[in-house]
């Protein structure tokens, strides 16, 4: 399903857990990795020198993509690089539309809420506007619980798919999720909720685990606190907000579940027609 990923590095081992989540992903199947580097002027230099330092900068950014190029992989896997001046998040973005990527990953700092990195960070800027799914790798523990909540509708159920083989390929065990009682759309029965899960259970099959939970709302806190006590690793949304643009935004319940939940996020961007 991810058979072309964009993973931006900014020299760091905390972007590179980014790489190692591609590579999982990937497994020994054809695939390709599109590495990603914006280099940026250091410091506060003057003008006379700001060309010199323009080069120097553009120097490195290749040396160390060439490095985590010349890495073991397998024979399968296609590995490029790009190195792109500009606004980081907006050449990330760019970079997404134009190869026509499957997955944009990211990695964020730590496990202190969404909400602390959320304002004013590149990251965020590029769950904004991404044109394709994106994983935001909180942690470097490995991914073993992945949760996917669902409301009942077609949207929701778009990030079923993905997230199955997410889970798959990492080996991680899925819980599907809806919320019962009064949910913003009408009152949903814990019974309703439970039978709709264990359908949608039954549709996907599989060989992989899958739990069935139906805590109670309001929608986000309800889900929030599943995921902090279960100690769920990733979670699988969709979004349901397009904007004029063009450019799709996460939804509200998606945005408060980002901001308080303690785990990472694989975002689906549905297909555009269907979010209008």
């Amino acid at each position: 399903m991810f058979d072309k990923i964009l993973v931006p590095l900014d020299g760091s081992k905390l972007a590179e857990r980014s790489l190692a989540l591609a590579d999982l992903l990937v497994g020994e199947r054809p695939a390709a990795i599109i590495l990603l580097r914006v280099p940026v002027l250091k410091g506060y230099q003057l003008l006379e020198e700001e060309e010199a330092g323009q080069r120097w900068d553009r120097q490195e950014a290749h040396t160390y993509l060439d490095e985590i190029m010349a890495r073991p992989r397998h024979p399968e896997l296609l590995m490029d690089k790009r190195v792109i001046e500009g606004d980081e998040a907006a050449v990330i973005v760019d970079t997404a539309v134009e190869e026509n990527v499957d997955l944009l990953i990211m990695s964020t700092h730590g496990r202190s809420g969404f909400g602390r990195w959320l304002l004013g960070s590149v990251a965020e800027r590029v769950l904004r506007t991404a044109p394709c799914p994106m994983l935001v790798v909180r942690y470097a523990d490995p991914i073993r619980r992945l949760l996917i909540p669902l409301d009942g509708s077609p949207l929701a159920e778009k990030a079923i798919a993905p997230g199955l083989e997410t889970a798959r390929r990492l080996g991680a065990q899925v819980t599907l999720l809806r919320v019962a009682g009064e949910t913003g759309d009408g009152y949903v029965k814990p019974q309703a909720a439970y039978a709709y899960l264990q359908a949608v259970k039954e549709k996907v099959g599989g060989d992989t685990a899958v739990d069935l939970i139906v805590p109670t709302g309001p929608v986000a806190p309800a889900i929030i606190e599943f995921i902090n006590t279960a100690n769920i690793d990733l979670i699988a949304m969709t979004t349901h907000g397009f904007t004029g643009s063009g450019r799709w935004v996460y939804g509200q319940i998606t945005e408060k579940v980002m901001r308080g939940a303690d785990a990472s996020l694989l975002v689906i961007r549905p297909p555009t027609e269907e979010l209008k």
